[in-house]
């Protein structure tokens, strides 16, 4: 094992400094602690192999920074040389359904020195390339010596706007190409503007990322063929059964008769196994009930329904009595419908602070990611 000595290693929520949720993680290299491990740690949270790919290429100053937009993250990683792994049993672990969209930034000498981004299946990952990867999916992945932005989205905020959102993995969308230069200049501003963003404008702006993705991204080239891991081999079905459970209960939450019983009856699940797919987000009603209320909070805010009639809003998500729906609207956030409608209307992004769970320390990032979808 490698071991540097950090000065300092700290984690902190910097909520108060910033309109919108910051995390920082900052290992220093000076006496009395293990940089490696301590950067290891921190990535746990996406991948269990994290390594050094020589002797010192842990940066004496690596960090991460991460801004939550309410309706994703971004983030700004800094190391050495780096390999990650991804592992079908930290698929399986976290159950995540989020695509990963990296961006190297130009790092100078630094960059040169460490060699530049490996992408999963040996591509070269240039400055400013835009990378995909399907967090559903196992992968490695190299990091050269230097910085690069990150952005988390969930699949069911950007997978429906693409032909084929299971076969995103692996793409690169060349800093040479003009959707390759806007996005990659786009993601890394709004990185930069991320501290100075209120909530409501973030959730904006990552509806604009999304829009500028699905754009760039564009028809399936069918290179990539069926979803694979990093060893050529498909991942079965039953790998990906949890995910797939909530894109279903995405797709559906309009339907007045989504209830456990329609998944087991239309997804061929037993009850214990879908009991136990949901036991992490408080059962599966709680999950329904939840997905509607926020869903409809985003609606509410949103410009696009400014016009809209409330009880139309909670009918199109699957409440049948406005009053009902107004109730657990208003115990879930501590708010009406209305109250929250006229706050996103006056430029006040405090009700979309219920998209962004709370959370500290070390778990907080790890909280983030199982907690992030589309509203």
């Amino acid at each position: 094992m490698i071991r540097l000595k950090p000065r300092s290693f700290a984690v902190e929520s910097d909520a108060a400094a910033s309109p919108v949720p910051a995390l920082h993680v900052l290992a220093a290299d000076a006496a009395g602690q293990d940089a490696v491990g301590a950067w290891r740690g921190t990535m746990a949270v996406l991948f269990d192999q994290v390594r050094p790919r020589r002797q010192g290429t842990v940066s004496h100053r690596a960090d991460l920074s991460v801004y939550h937009l309410g309706l994703a993250l971004i983030g700004r990683s800094t190391s050495g040389d780096v390999s990650y792994r991804r592992s079908l049993a930290q698929v399986r672990r976290d159950d995540l359904d989020h695509y990963l969209v990296h961006v190297p930034m130009p790092g100078g000498a630094a960059l040169d020195e460490g060699g530049p981004a490996r992408w999963p299946a040996g591509r070269t990952l240039r400055p400013m390339d835009v990378g995909i990867v399907d967090l559903a999916i196992p992968f490695d992945f190299i990091a050269g010596h230097g910085a690069g932005i990150s952005l988390v989205v969930p699949r069911s905020l950007l997978g429906p706007q693409l032909a084929e959102p299971d076969r995103q993995h692996e793409r690169v969308i060349a800093r040479e190409t003009p959707l390759g230069v806007v996005l990659g200049q786009h993601i890394a501003t709004l990185y930069q503007q991320a501290p100075r963003l209120g909530l409501r404008e973030a959730a904006a702006m990552v509806q604009v990322t999304v829009g500028l993705l699905a754009i760039a991204l564009g028809p399936t080239d069918g290179a990539s063929g069926e979803a694979r891991t990093s060893a050529g081999s498909a991942i079965p079905a039953r790998e990906v059964s949890g995910r797939a459970v909530r894109v279903f209960v995405e797709r559906s939450l309009h339907r007045q008769d989504l209830t456990p019983e329609t998944l087991m009856a239309e997804l061929h699940l037993s009850r214990s196994t879908l009991y136990r797919l949901f036991e992490r987000y408080g059962g599966v009603r709680q999950y329904i009930r939840r997905r509607r209320l926020h869903r409809a909070l985003m609606d509410l805010c949103s410009p696009a329904s400014a016009r809209r009639r409330i009880g139309d809003i909670a009918y199109d998500v699957g409440f049948l009595d406005e009053a009902h729906f107004s109730r657990l609207f208003s115990a879930t956030f501590g708010m009406s419908p209305r109250a929250a409608r006229a706050a996103a209307q006056r430029g006040d992004g405090g009700p979309l602070a219920a998209l962004v769970p709370g959370g500290g320390g070390t778990q907080q990032l790890a909280h983030w990611l199982r907690e992030l979808t589309p509203g």
